[in-house]
């Protein structure tokens, strides 16, 4: 597969000449999904072995539901392969939080990262993902293929996380009064790279959010007692760039082509982080 992350790749120009670096962007999770005309034969703990080398950590089935899950730690990396029917997801996730008897829930005067859920920044936690390439290579037919991102951009104040939305959506007109709830959505179609009778979808959705967190004191012989602690805010950019539902994925493009289409959306996808709502 190709190096998306190349050095010369991380800051991208502008049409008016600005360069923003992606990696003010923190990745909350990364996922790969694979829609299915048929059932997928093999059991899940073959397929994390043929991507990772390894077992997964967990397993999980619910026969009634057609579902199965498969967790793990690759790398200092959470990991989760999700089998429904008709799709398969595999995700990239922050650790969760871990927190022991009698410890307190406070996450006041703690890095950034370790408040809103993060695997690291952009360049990196896509570099690691790219594994899952394997998955096309060597297991499936799917009849669509998707690449997904929930990313945070720090901002001290909901005034800040406006001015942040701004840089990358200067054609959005907040008024003179900042609005007290922001969501701007927009599905942007482009004609793949790779083949141009081919249709994406580049769905985008820009918010600004606040991460709630509390502190929790637990003490012998005492009610919990609970004290809500200042919110952390974030831009926060929600992506989905797929493959349009009327083409089968797997007649048009060969099998050994399908990791340089899953390149090509991540880099779609890594287009928008860096230049906003582009055409």
């Amino acid at each position: 597969m190709r190096n998306l992350m190349a050095l010369d790749n991380l800051m991208v120009p502008k049409t008016n000449g600005q360069l923003r670096n992606i990696d003010v962007w923190e990745v909350a999770s990364l996922r790969l999904t694979t829609f299915h005309d048929v059932p997928l034969p093999e059991p899940v703990p073959q397929y994390w072995a043929q991507v990772f080398d390894t077992r997964p950590d967990q397993l999980a089935a619910r026969p009634e539901q057609q579902t199965s899950q498969a967790t793990g730690s690759v790398h200092g990396n959470h990991w989760a392969l999700e089998i429904g029917p008709g799709r398969a997801d595999w995700k990239l996730e922050a650790e969760p939080r871990q927190t022991g008897q009698g410890q307190s829930l406070a996450v006041s005067n703690v890095p950034f990262t370790d408040v809103l859920p993060s695997v690291g920044p952009v360049s990196t936690a896509t570099e690691s993902f790219a594994v899952v390439g394997k998955w096309l290579e060597s297991f499936v037919q799917p009849t669509r293929v998707a690449f997904g991102a929930v990313l945070n951009q720090r901002a001290t104040s909901l005034r800040d996380g406006y001015a942040i939305a701004k840089r990358y959506l200067p054609g959005i007109n907040f008024g003179e009064s900042e609005p007290l709830d922001f969501s701007y959505q927009i599905n942007r179609r482009r004609l793949a790279v790779i083949d141009d009778s081919l249709v994406i979808n580049r769905l985008a959705k820009w918010s600004v959010v606040a991460q709630e967190s509390f502190e929790v004191k637990l003490q012998a012989s005492m009610p919990p007692s609970l004290r809500a602690l200042a919110p952390t805010w974030s831009c926060r950019l929600d992506l989905d760039i797929n493959t349009v539902s009327d083409v089968n994925v797997s007649e048009l493009i060969p099998k050994t082509k399908l990791s340089m289409l899953f390149d090509e959306l991540m880099e779609l996808g890594i287009e928008i982080a860096s230049e906003g709502d582009v055409q």
